[in-house]
């Protein structure tokens, strides 16, 4: 939970936006809290994150089937597929609602994979899971990859929540100023979802987040100033 001192000074930044700017802003959360966890059923997905630890600390009980399939395209992907393909699945399916070009992981990484003998299913976006496999749509036809595993690696929704706001975008990433604004006053932005070039790390994450906070501090001093 927010400390009261936290909430108060979430609550004044919220309060120093236009109303409809806000009223947008509350709408992107909720629609990103809706495409992360409404789309697919939370039994019949693995969590990237938790699949690759689990490959570390406990690789004896690691769940991987013949036919696997890893949803996103970035750097955790690929290394979710990469854990499943040595862990013994007979397949691997990568699913990217975007095009290879479009891609966040590494171009090495990328080609490393392939590699590996890991196919992908670009342009195709998840509908639902179910025991046969993943169903998604490309176009106008719906099709299924079969799977009896599955694991999510798909980080943050960027682009929805970027095109909700009207925020400028670089490959689908968000583009922010040094101070970590985006363009749209008042918006602020950090960690991979703004990760065009170069590389992405929780450092630089925390790094973005101490900027933004000190930009966001300067922003309402200079409008409580304004005020008086």
């Amino acid at each position: 939970m927010l400390s009261v001192q936290k909430a108060g000074l979430l609550q004044a930044y919220l309060g120093s936006l236009p109303a409809n700017l806000a009223g947008r802003l509350a709408k992107a959360v909720e629609v990103d809290r809706l495409t992360d966890g409404a789309l697919l059923p939370h039994e019949l997905i693995l969590d990237g994150l938790a699949f690759i630890e689990q490959s570390k600390m406990d690789p004896a009980n690691l769940r991987v089937g013949e036919n696997v399939v890893v949803i996103g395209a970035g750097n955790t992907a690929i290394d979710c597929a990469t854990v499943a393909k040595r862990s013994g699945a007979s397949r691997v399916t990568m699913v990217y609602r975007r095009t290879e070009r479009d891609m966040s992981a590494y171009p090495h990484e990328y080609e490393f994979v392939k590699k590996e003998g890991v196919e992908f299913e670009f342009q195709a976006r998840p509908v639902s899971a179910h025991a046969e496999g993943l169903e998604c749509i490309r176009g106008n036809s719906t099709f299924l990859i079969p799977a009896d595993t599955i694991v999510k690696a798909i980080g943050q929704q960027k682009p929805s929540i970027a095109s909700l706001l009207g925020l400028e975008t670089d490959r689908g990433f968000i583009k922010v100023s040094p101070s970590m604004e985006t363009s749209v006053r008042g918006i602020y932005a950090g960690g991979d979802c703004i990760r065009a070039k170069g590389s992405a790390s929780t450092v630089m994450a925390a790094q973005d987040g101490k900027i933004a906070a000190t930009a966001i501090q300067a922003l309402l001093s200079r409008d409580r100033e304004g005020a008086v």
